[in-house]
């Protein structure tokens, strides 16, 4: 005997079957979701990062020219546009240096100081590199310097493309600390800077942490109003150029 189909269990089988859709919808958004979050290339611009030796061969020599240089790193921006990372090295004094950023682009050649980019930052020496996909597919470059006897300053250098044009900027010089790039964030990164420091460098220290908005033109930083737990430096400094 067939059974009759009744208006309740067409109602039923209609809500069953509406769950049914918004379960299979959120997993679909929930797969496509973390590749949005954190592009690792796009439209031609790959993220890379890469380590720099601090020591170099040369600087145990004299040099004789009176503006010797030494080119630490080559760098592409766009398809069109390139950055070039100097040492300007002292004649007389082996480790007296200065660093500069040099972007070609096709409107012309542009050399930034990195002590006029950063207050304080002379002999800073680039350490860590890396290229981040911003928007589409335009790429950032994040410049991480060191400096002091046992590598407690850190000073960054932001390159990228606003306006059509190049924009280069310092950020202030930090104390075991490092720069965050979130691609959840892409229009702020994070610099960190440690605070009390004392006689111990080793010791756990708690850190200020800015938040530093990338404006049209320039970036501008504010620090929360907390400071972090206290935390290792070696931990903290692990990555000085850090990308999520």
């Amino acid at each position: 005997m067939k059974h009759p189909i009744t208006g309740p269990t067409i109602r039923l089988a209609g809500r069953i079957l509406a769950v049914s859709s918004i379960i299979i919808a959120t997993a679909g958004s929930r797969c496509a979701w973390p590749q949005e979050r954190a592009p690792k290339s796009a439209a031609g611009c790959v993220e890379t990062s890469k380590a720099y030796p601090l020591s170099l061969p040369s600087e145990s020599e004299g040099s004789s020219s009176p503006a010797a240089t030494q080119l630490r790193a080559e760098l592409q921006l766009d398809q069109s546009a390139s950055v070039e990372v100097m040492e300007l090295r002292s004649p007389t004094k082996a480790g007296d240096y200065d660093s500069m950023v040099t972007v070609k682009a096709p409107t012309g050649t542009l050399d930034f100081s990195v002590p006029k980019l950063i207050k304080g930052g002379e002999a800073l020496r680039l350490f860590r590199v890396a290229t981040v996909c911003h928007g589409f597919g335009q790429a950032i470059l994040l410049l991480g310097f060191t400096a002091g006897w046992t590598d407690a300053i850190q000073g960054f250098v932001i390159v990228r493309e606003s306006g059509g044009k190049p924009q280069v900027d310092g950020l202030p010089l930090v104390s075991h600390g490092k720069l965050v790039y979130d691609h959840r964030a892409p229009e702020t990164l994070q610099l960190w800077s440690a605070r009390g420091q004392g006689l111990c460098e080793a010791c756990p220290k708690r850190y200020v942490v800015e938040d530093c908005h990338l404006a049209e033109k320039g970036v501008q930083c504010k620090p929360r109003a907390r400071l972090t737990a206290p935390m290792s430096p070696n931990v903290v400094t692990a990555d000085i150029v850090e990308v999520k």
